[in-house]
């Protein structure tokens, strides 16, 4: 059985997102089991750690006992019913026979008179002149290219302006330079891109931010990118400890139950980690290392020395100097 945290979402308001998904939930309700015990996820994982602590091998003897020497086992089979055609027609003849009879004769005439209309319109040939149509002609042989405007606004950070027909959205991405970043603080720059988000901003708590972000956009996203080149928000909170740890527990939950989809993924990055600095980030960023780091923050007892780090990083990444 797996275990996972619950997820604190806003999409119109709190939303409580349960993981397992309700089906498991469901099933244990329906047969008279007690729902809420289900969501008791600490007590359950407790009690399986003291097992395995009294027997190394309780698990394996749980899918022994079971799954392998289980004997109990239900087969179903389906067959299709050879009549159903005609029963299909049968109970169809039967239901226009009982339609027909409470008719008068002038609501028989009137139904077979709109009969006869409708066979005459669905006969005569469609009207495709209204319907859209794209020629070869309507596309210009050549591709529109759009000239970019570039101009400085706040604090001198160069925004380059791209029009084009989006009906009024605006997309936004911005990137900034992680080249004056400490060398200590650089595994901790994924944890910092999940939780900028998420942990409010100005005079806006964590929960009134995600109610904005809902209402005015379709969605705020930070992550990491790195390029192989050899070249060289408004004020975010770090204060609520607790918020804090609930998103730490839960990105390090989520790295934990991605491993077995994506090995392979992080076999090949950790492969590269030594074939150039780009891969060594990488690794650092996206690989095992973030993975173990993550694992060992969550595990923490103490957390503010991590959250410390956090307005460190503000200042080199939401640095002006750095944007672009």
């Amino acid at each position: 059985m797996q275990c996972s945290v619950l997820h604190l979402c806003f999409v119109t308001g709190t939303v409580l997102c349960l993981f397992p998904p309700h089906k498991y939930i469901a099933s244990c309700w329906n047969h008279e089991g007690d729902p809420v015990d289900l969501l008791k996820f600490a007590d359950k994982t407790a009690r399986f750690r003291e097992c395995l602590k009294e027997d190394p091998h309780f698990l394996q003897k749980k899918v022994k006992q079971y799954f392998k020497d289980n004997p109990h086992q239900l087969t179903l089979s389906m067959s299709p019913d050879e009549a159903f055609y005609d029963k299909q027609a049968t109970l169809e003849a039967e239901k226009l026979k009982e339609k027909i009879e409470v008719l008068s004769e002038e609501e028989k005439k009137q139904t077979y008179e709109k009969g006869l209309e409708l066979r005459d319109l669905q006969s005569k040939p469609q009207d495709t002149s209204c319907l859209p149509v794209l020629k070869v002609s309507d596309i210009e042989p050549q591709i529109t290219f759009t000239e970019p405007e570039t101009s400085l606004t706040a604090e001198d950070v160069p925004v380059q302006y791209c029009a084009q027909p989006t009906n009024g959205v605006l997309y936004f991405r911005a990137v900034s330079s992680l080249n004056t970043l400490p060398e200590e603080l650089r595994p901790y720059v994924p944890l910092f891109c999940s939780v900028i988000t998420k942990m409010g901003c100005g005079a806006l708590s964590y929960r009134e931010q995600a109610q904005e972000i809902d209402l005015k956009t379709g969605g705020l996203s930070v992550s990491p990118h790195i390029t192989a080149d050899d070249s060289h928000l408004d004020v975010p909170h770090f204060e609520d400890e607790e918020h804090f740890k609930v998103l730490v527990k839960m990105t390090a939950q989520e790295l934990s139950n991605g491993i077995p989809d994506s090995g392979h993924q992080y076999a090949s990055i950790r492969a590269s980690r030594t074939l150039t600095p780009a891969g060594e980030l990488r690794e650092m960023f996206d690989g095992m290392e973030q993975v173990k780091l993550m694992k060992r923050i969550a595990e923490m007892s103490d957390i503010k020395p991590v959250l410390r780090k956090l307005p460190r990083i503000k200042k080199h990444l939401l640095n002006s100097d750095n944007m672009r």
